[in-house]
């Protein structure tokens, strides 16, 4: 598993940026490396477990060879190695043997429709540097976690609650609807989680946010 977590603003604001402090929390996501990808409206993060091309050229947040596309993920596209022969096909270049590559390809090539592609666990994000779009997704049996946090200035999100929330101007209170819902069927039915504000991206689900908009679909 590795570690993702995120930052989108209406408006740019370098105060939000990812710390080392923040990238600490999900180290233990990912203990074989960490990156930060900044830009004027999104800052990104990762703590790395480097299984597929475990070399340098597999670091995350990734970019794609345009520079257009930004991605932080988590888990494992089973069938990455049909779907890059396909990209090749359709004029795709490759430089590493990861399956993020391969995924940020796949959203190059197909949109949002590249899920109908994806075999396999994950949750990432990929910010879209020119129409400042961030598209975030995960697999359909939910085996990868993905929590967020949205109102009229930031959209936060992390793999985990205790990355997402030292991220928030003030710490969620309970939802004491949700705990009833927990006391009465011993778990919590997604999206909700036991804090007020703070969603959990059901299986199977994508989430499109536009920073021109800020309308999050």
């Amino acid at each position: 598993m590795c570690g993702i977590i995120g930052c989108v603003t209406r408006e740019a604001d370098s105060s939000y940026l990812i710390g080392s402090e923040d990238l600490g929390r999900l180290r233990h996501r990912g203990p074989d490396g960490v990156g930060r990808y900044n830009d004027a409206f999104v800052t990104l993060g990762h703590t790395r477990l480097a299984i597929l091309d475990p070399s340098p050229a597999g670091k995350q947040p990734m970019s794609s060879p345009c520079g257009r596309f930004v991605i932080t993920f988590n888990g494992e596209i089973y069938n990455y190695r049909e779907l890059r022969n396909d990209l090749c096909a359709a004029n795709h270049t490759f430089r590493t043997r990861t399956d993020t590559e391969v995924l940020i390809a796949a959203f190059k090539q197909y949109g949002k429709k590249c899920l109908n592609y994806l075999r396999g666990m994950f949750a990432f994000a990929i910010w879209d540097r020119y129409e400042r779009t961030l598209f975030v997704a995960r697999d359909r049996c939910g085996e990868r976690p993905f929590f967020y946090w949205f109102d009229g200035r930031r959209f936060v999100f992390a793999s985990e609650l205790k990355g997402l929330i030292p991220r928030l101007p003030e710490t969620p209170r309970l939802n004491a609807a949700v705990v009833d819902m927990y006391l009465h069927f011993q778990y919590v039915p997604e999206p909700w989680t036991l804090l007020e504000g703070v969603h959990k991206l059901p299986a199977a689900h994508f989430l499109h946010l536009n920073v021109n908009s800020w309308r999050l679909d």
